[in-house]
């Protein structure tokens, strides 16, 4: 630590001056990896938006990279010359990432997410009930402890018994840790333990292998994986990093270019009758009709009528199907009261959230047109329509921007009427110059394909510089902390228990909150799935890494106090996890957790005689 670019706090001064820099240092060390942390989170979160990979970045590669900076720091606090005493700073780190992210954003998420819980089923209300006046909302006016809450979706239930299963790979350790606990040395317990250590090592790596198969498993039917994949594109489409066709991909934008044939083929009548003729070429949809590539109907060319006929059907189911796959998760990420249906206020937001606003008159024109059964909802059929013709406009103009009359001039362009399509068309290029301020130059209107390359890139880039960053780091701010708590007195493993965690887990605690707000059933079950998913990384990767450092270098597990804090909070959520629905007092309850695992180590180690 004394050697190399970095300041060895050891040798700061011991008075008010030598305090000032030591906790600039530890400040500007957080920040680098809070910073760290976020570069992985946003880089990992990139490869979500390539098909190719959405389902093992969403599935191993997010978990595990989140859980690297707890990683790193327990890893660093034990290849020091003191590594018995500052692997308290790494158990910190592991208690205090786990404890906090299952207390204070599992609070702050319920309470961001808290809709009216029915007092007779006990179930959270996301839709208005039946005999409800007019002017219920699910959104509470004012705080019922008891009647103001979440719920809690079947795939939550399953990961919480996942948590509470988990907690058996601390137990592996310490038990043997009671066992051999009146060992006359550490070097002797260490012995002792180290073959309970290597046992670890497999359950632990067994745990973390069958987490990551289980998840792999249930990538391609997880309806909130896709829900989270949505939430993400949407994010960036709105952020200006990808475009609307971009996001969905070439496989979106070539079924809409031959559905735009099919009904422009079933608008005209016949195909190839151009003013009295008939052409004889075959259907070729990558001829570029106008700018956008979309075909024009002497492109269409033709056989005979009935065999058109029969292969336009056989065409149109398939083409038809390739679009819902694509836009089916994005229906239900705004299906937020889980009717199964689309209302104005649903459609207005995935609008807003493409950044595009429509005033009533053009929210009333889309139900107008797309309201096939005017029931006042887009069922899926309908709001597929809806996109088809959005995407079109986006495919013809060449950009999704200021999105004013575009159902209305999209239907004049399939109609021929060049004139007004042309002066819409300048209007809409000059809204564009003044919006494309904020869109990244290198990314913005780019093909497909070289989106996803540079997508591919800047992903790697983040997560590469933000690793990175943490192994370089981590052992300084292990260093720091360590003779913070020297120099106050207070344990390391208390400081690190309260620091670490905003350090590391700043991205989830944040990504959590958020998702929670839109108050659905759906968000809150991605914000909650995503605090148990790291906690489950805690209890498997870090503690693989902490039982590799105990064997390897023959360390003792004297953390008994700590472990039992970890295995009461972890038990204690995972078993009101399985609960339908969680209300504010639980909530609380929870919150409660953080202080009283605090309370609990020092209870256990300075007056029960724990480690």
């Amino acid at each position: 630590m004394g050697s190399g670019i970095f300041i060895d706090p050891k040798t700061l001064p011991h008075d008010a001056g030598g305090a000032i820099q030591l906790f600039f240092l530890l400040a500007i060390y957080g920040k680098i990896l809070m910073d760290a942390s976020h570069m992985i989170s946003e880089g990992s979160e990139l490869l979500l938006l390539v098909p190719a990979l959405a389902g093992v970045v969403g599935s191993v590669v997010l978990p595990v990279l989140g859980a690297v900076p707890d990683g790193a720091i327990v890893l660093f606090s034990g290849m020091g010359e003191d590594a018995q005493e500052e692997l308290t700073i790494g158990v910190g780190a592991l208690a205090g990432s786990t404890i906090m992210l299952l207390t204070i954003p599992w609070f702050l998420s319920v309470v961001g997410g808290r809709v009216h819980i029915d007092p007779t089923t006990g179930l959270a209300l996301y839709k208005r009930p039946h005999g409800a006046s007019k002017t219920w909302s699910k959104i509470p006016t004012k705080l019922n402890l008891k009647y103001n809450g979440v719920g809690i979706l079947p795939s939550i239930r399953t990961m919480a018994l996942i948590l509470i299963l988990s907690a058996g790979n601390y137990l592996i350790i310490q038990i043997p840790a009671f066992i051999y606990a009146s060992d006359p040395s550490v070097h002797e317990l260490a012995n002792d333990e180290r073959p309970w250590a290597l046992f670890g090592l497999v359950t632990t790596v067994m745990s973390f292998t069958l987490y990551l198969l289980y998840q792999w498993k249930i990538s391609g039917s997880d309806e909130l994986k896709n829900d989270k994949i949505a939430e993400i594109t949407v994010k960036n489409i709105h952020s200006g990093k990808i475009s609307l066709l971009g996001a969905f991909g070439p496989e979106f934008e070539q079924a809409l270019r031959e559905h735009h044939a099919l009904r422009q083929y079933s608008i005209e009548g016949r195909v190839g009758e151009v003013e009295g003729g008939r052409v004889g070429a075959e259907i070729d949809l990558s001829v570029s009709g106008n700018r956008a590539g979309l075909l024009s109907p002497e492109n269409y060319g033709s056989v005979s009528d009935q065999d058109m006929q029969s292969e336009k059907h056989l065409l149109k189911a398939a083409v038809m199907e390739r679009l819902k796959q694509i836009c089916r998760p994005f229906f239900y990420r705004y299906d937020r009261d889980f009717t199964g249906t689309l209302d104005k206020s649903e459609v207005s937001q995935l609008f807003a959230d493409l950044g595009e606003v429509p005033d009533g008159e053009e929210l009333d024109g889309f139900w107008e047109k797309y309201d096939k059964d005017k029931d006042g909802n887009l069922d899926f059929i309908e709001f597929l329509e809806l996109v088809i013709d959005h995407s079109l406009k986006v495919l013809h103009d060449g950009h999704p921007s200021g999105r004013r009359e575009s159902c209305r001039s999209l239907d004049r362009w399939e109609e021929g009427v060049e004139g007004e399509e042309r002066r819409v068309g300048s209007t809409r290029r000059e809204e564009d110059e003044d919006a494309e301020e904020e869109i990244p130059e290198d990314l913005k209107d780019l093909p497909w394909e070289m989106q996803q390359s540079r997508l591919k890139r800047r992903s790697l880039y983040m997560m590469a510089v933000g690793t990175m960053m943490i192994l370089v780091f981590s052992d300084p701010l292990i260093g720091v902390l360590s003779e913070v708590g020297k120099r106050t007195g207070i344990p390391a493993f208390y400081i690190s228990f309260v620091l670490s965690p905003l350090v590391s887990n700043g991205a989830e605690v944040l990504a959590a909150y958020a998702y929670s707000q839109r108050r659905s059933s759906k968000t809150i079950s991605i914000s909650l799935s995503t605090l148990m998913g790291a906690a489950l990384m805690n209890a498997t990767f870090v503690l693989f890494i902490f039982l590799l450092l105990i064997y390897v270098k023959r360390l003792a597990w004297t953390f008994s106090a700590e472990t039992i804090a970890i295995l009461v909070v972890q038990s204690v959520v995972g078993l009101m996890a399985l609960s339908k629905s969680q209300n504010l007092w639980s909530a609380l309850l929870i919150l409660g957790l953080y202080p009283f695992s605090l309370g609990l180590v020092y209870v256990l180690e300075n007056i029960l005689g724990f480690d």
